[in-house]
């Protein structure tokens, strides 16, 4: 088989996955749809509607293939630069794709993986849109903000909970915990300075946004048993449960809207 009937024959199968998955597949579109047309909208200033339409449904097709095109070229080019063998490296260890296997294995590796990703991001943002839900009924019934922060606090912990467990108990890797952790390890090994950096700025973003319960995954091998793990977790859930409860009880709906508010 030549390596062009490979790529023809991974293209099929990428495909064919993503009309099973329709449900995903939608889910995906909507999200990308919507928030470059709130990005068309808000940030370009587009009136026409047909303009922001042509936003929200070209650019996600472009990006993707544009960003595989450049990731593509650039391999091939650098090869031999250390930066993008270090990088090969961290994908690999990533995915947990080895050396011998072959490109149908390490295409079925990625595909299982994001699809596993998928449905978390799918219940993510289920979990965020109750975690709103959980804010207004408390504000609705004014209830103080210390009252809001403690039941966001509560809310958010035990969907970070009910996240770690099943990732720890199933070995699922769908908060990304694992992997990152793989694959900044061997960009540790290379440059602490950049090592570091990536530990805290993953760690900060997981906090804000992704979910708190990638922290203590990532952190496995240092934090030990379940009890520390669930530790740490309680902390980082407190912390985003206080940021969410103060960003949707004043009205904000996403943190570029409370940072726009801040510098105006």
């Amino acid at each position: 088989m030549t390596q062009v009937q490979t790529w023809e024959k991974s293209a099929e199968k990428v495909f064919a996955e993503f009309w099973a998955n329709k449900v995903i597949s939608l889910f995906y579109l909507i999200v990308a749809g919507a928030n470059l047309f709130s990005f068309a909208t808000n940030t370009l200033g587009m009136k026409s509607m047909l303009e922001r339409v042509l936003i929200a449904s070209v650019v996600p097709v472009t990006a993707f293939c544009g960003l595989v095109a450049i990731i593509v070229w650039s391999l091939e080019r650098f090869a031999d630069v250390k930066f993008i063998k270090v990088m090969k490296e961290a994908s690999r260890e990533f995915f947990q794709i080895f050396e011998d296997d072959s490109f149908e294995e390490s295409a079925e590796v990625v595909r299982i993986t994001m699809k596993q990703r998928a449905w978390f991001i799918m219940m993510d943002y289920w979990a965020v849109f109750a975690c709103i839900g959980v804010v207004a009924l408390l504000n609705y019934l004014e209830r103080s903000f210390l009252e809001v922060t403690i039941g966001t606090i509560i809310f958010d912990f035990v969907v970070a909970q009910a996240f770690m467990i099943y990732s720890l108990r199933t070995g699922q890797d769908i908060t990304f915990g694992y992997g990152y952790r793989r694959a900044i390890d061997v960009i540790h090994r290379e440059s602490k300075a950049v090592g570091y950096f990536g530990m805290v700025a993953l760690s900060i973003k997981a906090t804000i946004w992704d979910g708190p319960e990638q922290v203590p995954i990532f952190f496995k091998k240092e934090l030990g048993g379940i009890g520390r793990m669930t530790a740490l977790l309680v902390i980082l859930a407190g912390f985003q449960g206080w940021f969410w409860a103060w960003l949707y009880s004043y009205g904000y709906e996403s943190v570029m809207d409370a940072v726009r508010a801040m510098v105006a």
